[in-house]
């Protein structure tokens, strides 16, 4: 984790074509990122992806569940599990699986937002990686986007139902969260990038035989230093 070595090259998912810009924003950088890394990163309320509105999967879904006599409130945690879609460590789990056996439309209508949700967060970690990256980014930043994509995939998503509002969410360390958007995986990668660098002793003079390198970046830093 310690060394780097691997450059993107021009056919990189992070390399994007941008204008030409000059070498002034390197001005004083080191003293804005610092001032950005002893700041706390105030993420904005996060909205759920694939928050559901339709309210006739909802009307049937709630018909369902009170035909099988499966009360909610409390709310409802679906998982998908070696045996499908359950309510894992749930006493209702029985009787949900009763319905859904009797439903297939219900399962289908649940592995629809699973997978709209599951999808949208890939595009939102690869466009939020990509803009952070910029068109050129340095050895050390594409090492830091490897080992922060490696560290995103593959997260648990699951349906949360209250009986009135159907949400999906991703598990997280602390707990279940709203599936992550593009805003919220930059605040993320700002906040990591910072002590990334402070761990590897990277600095903005790391690749001196390329000037340009992660200028995007740096201006991009540098004005979130500024603004928070």
């Amino acid at each position: 984790m310690d060394k780097i070595s691997n450059d993107r090259n021009v056919n990189s998912p992070y390399n994007f074509i941008s204008s030409q810009t000059s070498k002034s924003s390197n001005v004083a950088f080191g003293d804005l990122l610092a001032s950005a890394v002893n700041k706390p990163i105030t993420a904005t309320a996060l909205t759920p992806v694939a928050s559901v509105s339709n309210v006739n999967f909802k009307d049937s879904l709630n018909s369902a569940l009170q035909s099988y006599g499966i009360n909610v409130p409390p709310a409802l945690r679906i998982t998908s599990g070696q045996n499908g879609y359950e309510l894992s460590g749930d006493n209702r789990n029985v009787k949900f699986q009763s319905m859904l056996n009797e439903n297939p439309a219900l399962r289908d209508g649940m592995a629809k937002m699973i997978n709209s949700a599951t999808m949208d967060r890939k595009q939102a970690l690869k466009n939020a990686m990509a803009e952070f990256g910029g068109s050129n980014p340095s050895a050390s930043v594409s090492n830091f986007l490897d080992q922060f994509e490696l560290a995103q995939k593959d997260k648990e998503i699951s349906i949360k139902f209250n009986g009135s509002d159907i949400k999906v969410e991703e598990k997280s360390d602390q707990g279940w969260i709203p599936v992550k958007d593009k805003a919220s995986f930059t605040l993320e990668l700002i906040d990591a990038y910072a002590k990334y660098m402070l761990k590897h002793a990277v600095t903005s003079e790391s690749d001196k035989d390329d000037p340009f390198a992660d200028l995007e970046l740096k201006k991009n830093m540098a004005k979130t230093a500024v603004e928070g």
